[in-house]
């Protein structure tokens, strides 16, 4: 058994055991079954306080899938008031993890008193180590488990109490379709300076690269020549990079409060609130239709990944562009998968 399942497990029983409640966790969107539609069940998880454990070694920060988990339960978490249901392992590499990192996904499991079980775990399962942190870990679930359901509860209850406003917008919660309409509004800025800085730095990469035929020259005149390139290449790459985070971190707020809103008032089940709720999703297709650059964006993902490992220094000037453009790609995903709400 791996420490996955092996944590999983003893986390699922411990907790039964002293609470006598089952204990719904999810490490990743395999395991809990979601499949291609999983960004539009994350909402219901959370809702129905669902535990989130992503499990932390360095690699995790290297997948794109796993960052797209955690940034979307965080931000549908977040809009909830119940970031409690994240509870971060590090199994490899907490020393790593800082406030000071470049990456917000790094930063944001510090921000989030994640438990460091490399020690216990390399003590084995059969270890007091391993066995305290697990009566740690059950501790803290059964606290913030506790503290979710009643912010939830309270959510609900805030709901259901009368207001003066319309039924449709109070059952949307009247402040939660204007800060959302803020959210989209705020979203066209950021889409047009992601898309410069891509254009930019594509530019830049082919004038660096332009009438340089690599293959021709010598190992000491390749390096020269990347080690030129990389020097262009490094300040459009952060800007990318800048630009294709801030553009994530809008998408996933702004998808969070869209999927809240349209949820409650697609729960009235009359021809107003769905009226309403096709007007505000019409509203949303234009940012939407920028997804048909996912293909272009994934491409030169590619291409820069391929750079990356031929020298050191470009390796490290064209990766902040990679990032960027994952980000972007995650983004421009999000995006797309508002068409099927």
């Amino acid at each position: 058994m791996n420490v996955v399942d092996q944590l999983r497990s003893e986390l699922s029983g411990r907790f039964g055991a002293v609470t006598g409640r089952s204990l719904e966790i999810f490490v990743d969107r395999e395991s809990i079954g979601w499949g291609e539609d999983w960004r539009s069940k994350i909402r219901g998880s959370v809702e129905s306080a669902t535990f989130f454990i992503p499990v932390i070694t360095m690699r995790y920060f290297q997948s794109d899938a796993c960052r797209e988990e955690l940034l979307a339960f965080y931000e549908n978490a977040k809009q909830l008031g119940v970031t409690e249901l994240i509870l971060p392992v590090v199994l490899a590499g907490s020393a790593r993890i800082t406030q000071n990192d470049e990456r917000p996904e790094v930063r944001l499991i510090e921000g989030l008193n994640y438990k460091n079980i490399e020690p216990a775990w390399l003590a084995g399962y059969q270890s007091p180590q391993w066995l305290q942190a697990v009566h740690w870990m059950v501790d803290q679930l059964a606290a913030s488990l506790d503290r979710a359901e009643d912010a939830l509860d309270r959510r609900v209850l805030d709901k259901s109490e009368p207001s003066d406003i319309g039924p449709v917008e109070a059952k949307a919660s009247g402040g939660d379709v204007v800060v959302l309409g803020e959210q989209f509004t705020k979203l066209t800025p950021l889409v047009n300076n992601a898309i410069r800085d891509m254009t930019n730095f594509s530019k830049v990469a082919g004038t660096a690269l332009k009438d340089k035929n690599l293959g021709e020259m010598s190992p000491k005149q390749q390096q020269v020549e990347l080690v030129s390139a990389a020097r262009l290449l490094t300040e459009p790459a952060k800007a990318l990079r800048r630009s294709g985070e801030a553009l994530e971190r809008g998408g996933l707020e702004t998808d969070a409060g869209l999927r809240a809103v349209v949820d409650e008032l697609r729960s009235l089940e009359n021809e107003v609130a769905d009226a309403h709720v096709g007007k505000l999703l019409s509203s949303f297709a234009g940012v939407a239709t920028l997804s048909e650059s996912i293909g272009t964006v994934a491409e030169l993902v590619q291409l820069l990944k391929v750079a990356s490992v031929v020298n050191v220094s470009m390796r490290k000037a064209v990766d902040p562009a990679i990032r960027g453009l994952q980000s972007m790609n995650n983004a421009l995903q999000v995006f797309e998968s508002w068409r099927e709400i």
